[in-house]
């Protein structure tokens, strides 16, 4: 008989009982090879113990050897039938071998023997939940959920059974019993994290963002590289982040908080494209372009097809003159989704602006396919349209956009700007015109509220009448009925619609720079607002505009600007410029404070009015791009003035008055304004040329052979069928002449081609036009000018700006007098010049007169060499002429006092 082997003392056993004491000692150190051999010499000594064959047993199925361990349990239970422990592990080794038919079944005999045994409970409870799970997976999901049952009514605190029956329920869509199991699951197993998460996903999936977020962070908690969590806290923060965007007022602190939020979400999840998106959208709204491109380029290498991520990429682009690179963005897009109508739709506004009419309205005409009902497409169509001197095509198309959503404020105040090129501009077409702003306005002022009206002081008599220290202050009087009153014919761009996302629209927290600002007080406190109504007190103006930058309007506001005097107006201007350029550094520095309002919301450039105290509030715009009627709407300033940017009223109650002269607008004119009207003593526009402008050049009829050259450098627009007639009435009465025409459409070949085939119908060789697009800088622009010997004005909208233009490079210019303003700025130019010769009052005389000129090289010649002077001294006089402007203001200011004074008494 060989001896049992030495225990770790040394010792060797004595006896069985000895024996089963080592063996169970070895065993619970994991040695499990060693304890083996003791109990199988234990059953040696007695074949039949009961302690060394579940000794035996449990070291077999630890040693993953199940077949032998179940025959160690089954030599058991051949002794003693009843043995619960043996009986327990053969349900556990069938479990691990998948036997669940096996397990359930000597489980449930253990618990028939011992039901209230907390092991046996357990075990079975472990077994029926996994045999549920089983059974799930096979989809046989009513059967599952009555093991996951039976399992919790063996044992309720089961965290396992509560979190695999949450499943059950909440794919069955009862999410209160999902909830309740949960709940339940995590209460008896707090380290539960994949119950912890499943928790936020039915609380997001209720809404209830704030919940899943504590669940998802709380499973975090226990183990902070559970992926599964960290996805769904990103997914739930971007979430959060648009619903607060969308919901918070003020909308500058939803913004604020939306992005606090995507950013945490890509703490969590940094591969997050739909976070890297709604954090592009929001940077882009508060005008942090940089950022927002940095965020969409992520969005869309996380994920390469979200279109969506490259139209805003391509919208940031067009709006910072990248067309190029706009255009790759748009079609990125459209590689991954070409019905995308709105990049189809953004597409053309590019192709518009550059010209390429042809793409720009195949791009529109896709859009509306995709969309029928797509406004913003109609309006892009009709500035389409107007760009190509289709007007009464673009007045349709605005129609149709309005028709589909009567609040489209682009496609409104567009219909109102191509009213202005109708070329039938009778008595009574003008007096439509002028309604259909009034009517305009009057649903557009509905929509804002008015800023509370500035209380002047009670004067001493209305407080003595009153005998109370503590009166009242009375309001403001309601606005009189006015007699018509007048505006300036700039060419205005287009209100172009362009989509940037879902969550797009709001306005961002831009702060108001006053960084080149003296102090108010250091020049003057008073002002309407603080109650000081003295006549003669310095008065503080406010001008208001999107372009000051190299724009049209510039011209004319630079000496406004640069030559007030000091002891009589305080200049602040509000710039709403989104790319500002050298012109907008000049401009600056030439106000006594500055306000860069970009990014502010109507109603905060409002406020930001009313702080500053503005007596006199100066709107550039009229109802062109960028314009901020809605904040002049809001009543900042007890004095509102339209002024330069637009041909025609602006229809709003609002706006008090309107700047003009009486070459423009003459005392019997018959139109009709909102506004009243202020004749300035000479001509109502003061214009500041270019510095890249250079010398005017020689005339070139002088080195071509007596050949003169025709110019108009107007858009398209306002080239109308009237306009056109007479130009071709020209041509044939000189026949050495040429025609030269300058506008952006003409970087279109067909464009080029339908005016070449319209001239050619009417007998002119297209040889004698020239057709040329933009030139891409204002030096090659105001060059241009050299190769014309005389301009034609157009009609019944004038140029204004070309105008000057050409005046300034020595190039005359001939208009036509109308009935309306817009056509009669030209008259107002020439006759500040002394060049009343140049206005006709007929098409005949038009006619006449260009053909006399062009037919007349020594009077060219004479003209352009005095025709910059003639400028300078008459139209380009900013001093003298902010005198004048200026005495407005005061007349203004006087009849504002005298009217609150008669209120008050």
């Amino acid at each position: 008989m060989s001896l049992p082997e030495t225990s770790d003392n040394g010792l060797v056993p004595a006896s069985l009982t000895q024996l089963l004491q080592q063996a169970d000692l070895l065993s619970a150190r994991l040695k499990l090879n060693e304890a083996l051999a003791l109990y199988e010499q234990a059953l040696a000594l007695r074949p039949h113990s009961i302690e060394a064959l579940n000794g035996k047993g449990s070291c077999l199925k630890r040693l993953e050897r199940p077949h032998e361990a179940l025959a160690a349990f089954a030599a058991v239970l051949a002794v003693e039938p009843g043995n619960v422990a043996a009986l327990v592990s053969c349900g556990l080794i069938y479990l691990e071998c998948d036997k669940f038919v096996d397990a359930v079944a000597v489980l449930e005999r253990a618990l028939q023997l011992e039901p209230h045994n907390a092991t046996v409970r357990s075990h079975l409870a472990q077994v029926l939940t996994d045999v549920g799970t089983q059974l799930k997976l096979m989809g046989h999901v009513a059967q599952a959920r009555q093991k996951y049952e039976a399992a919790l009514l063996l044992l309720p605190s089961y965290a396992l059974a509560h979190h695999n029956l949450a499943i059950v329920d909440a794919e069955a869509g009862d999410s209160e019993q999902a909830m309740r199991h949960y709940e339940l699951a995590v209460e008896h197993n707090a380290f539960y994290v994949e119950a912890w998460c499943n928790l936020g996903v039915l609380h997001k999936n209720r809404g209830h963002l704030l919940q899943a977020i504590a669940m998802y962070e709380r499973a975090l908690s226990i183990n902070a590289n559970y992926g599964l969590a960290r996805a769904n806290l990103a997914i739930a923060l971007n979430d959060l982040g648009t619903h607060l965007k969308q919901t918070v007022v003020p909308a500058k602190l939803g913004l604020k908080q939306a992005v606090s939020h995507y950013r945490r979400a890509l703490v969590y999840n940094p591969f997050y494209a739909d976070a890297h998106y709604n954090l592009g959208v929001a940077y882009a709204e508060r005008h942090s372009f940089g950022k927002a491109l940095v965020h969409y380029e992520l969005a869309v290498h996380f994920n390469p097809s979200c279109c969506k991520a490259y139209n805003n990429l391509g919208v940031i682009h067009r709006d910072h003159d990248n067309l190029d690179k706009a255009v790759q963005c748009y079609q990125a897009a459209l590689a991954i989704n070409p019905r995308f109508a709105q990049t189809l739709n953004n597409l053309a506004v590019v192709y518009t602006i550059k010209g390429l009419v042809d793409e720009a309205r195949t791009s529109l005409r896709a859009a509306l396919a995709e969309n029928p009902h797509y406004a913003e497409a109609y309006n892009n169509l009709g500035v389409l349209d107007r760009d190509q001197g289709r007007v009464a095509e673009s007045l349709h198309c605005y129609e149709t956009a309005l028709r589909l959503n009567p609040l489209d404020r682009n496609a409104g105040q567009n219909r109102l700007l191509a009213l202005n090129f109708v070329d039938d501009m009778h008595q009574r077409q003008v007096a439509y015109v002028t309604e259909q702003h009034r009517q305009w306005a009057a649903a557009f002022e509905k929509l804002h509220q008015p800023l509370p009206p500035v209380q002047p002081p009670p004067s001493p008599a209305a407080a003595a009448a009153h005998a109370c220290a503590a009166a009242a202050p009375s309001p403001l009087s309601p606005r009189c009925a006015l007699p018509p009153a007048a505006s300036v014919g700039l060419e205005p761009p287009p209100r172009l619609s362009q989509l940037e996302s879902a969550a797009a629209s709001a306005a961002s927290a831009a702060s108001v720079d006053t960084s080149h600002s003296a102090s108010p007080s250091t020049v003057s406190d008073a002002s309407a607002d603080s109650g000081d109504l003295r006549p003669d007190r310095v008065l503080r103006v406010g001008y208001m505009s999107s372009d000051f930058f190299t724009h049209s309007v510039s011209y004319f506001v630079h000496a406004p600007i640069q030559f007030h005097r000091p002891d009589n107006c305080y200049v602040i201007c509000y710039s709403h410029v989104l790319k500002p350029d050298a012109k907008t550094h000049l401009l600056r520095s030439l106000a006594n404070e500055w306000r860069d309002v970009h990014g502010l919301s109507a109603a905060e450039i409002a406020r930001q009015i009313r702080a500053d105290r503005i007596d006199v509030l100066v709107e550039l715009a009229g109802h062109t791009a960028g314009n901020l009627l809605d904040v002049v709407a809001m009543r900042p300033a007890p004095i509102q003035v339209a002024y330069c940017g637009y041909p025609n009223t602006t229809g709003l109650e609002s706006v008090q008055y309107r700047l003009t002269d009486a070459w423009a607008d003459p005392p019997d004119t018959k139109q009709e304004f909102v506004e009243q009207l202020v004749r300035l003593p000479r001509c109502f526009l003061c214009y500041t040329p270019s510095a890249e402008a250079g010398p005017e050049s020689v005339a070139p009829c002088l080195g071509s052979g007596g050949v003169v050259t025709i110019g108009s450098f107007n858009n398209l627009s306002k080239i109308n069928a009237r306009v056109l007639r007479c130009w071709l009435t020209v041509l044939q009465r000189v026949p050495n002449s040429r025609l030269m025409l300058k506008c952006k459409p003409f970087a279109s070949a067909s464009v080029q081609q339908q005016f070449l085939d319209m001239f050619s119908a009417r007998g002119i060789d297209p040889s004698r036009i020239d057709l040329l697009p933009l030139l891409p800088l204002n030096n090659q622009h105001m060059q241009s000018y050299s190769l014309v010997d005389l301009t034609l004005d157009t009609f019944p909208y004038a140029g204004t700006t070309t105008t000057c233009e050409a005046l300034w490079m020595g190039v005359p210019v001939v208009t036509l007098r109308g009935p309306c303003h817009a056509q009669n700025v030209g008259v107002s130019l020439l006759t500040a010049i002394g060049q009343q010769a140049l206005i006709a009052d007929t098409e005949e005389e038009y006619c006449r007169l260009a053909v006399a000129l062009a037919t007349d090289v020594t009077r060219l010649v004479e003209l352009r060499k005095a025709l910059r002077s003639a400028v300078q001294k008459h139209l380009s006089n900013g001093p003298e002429f902010v005198v004048g402007l200026e005495d407005a203001y005061r007349t203004m200011w006087h009849t504002y006092i005298r009217q609150n004074r008669n209120q008050q008494l």
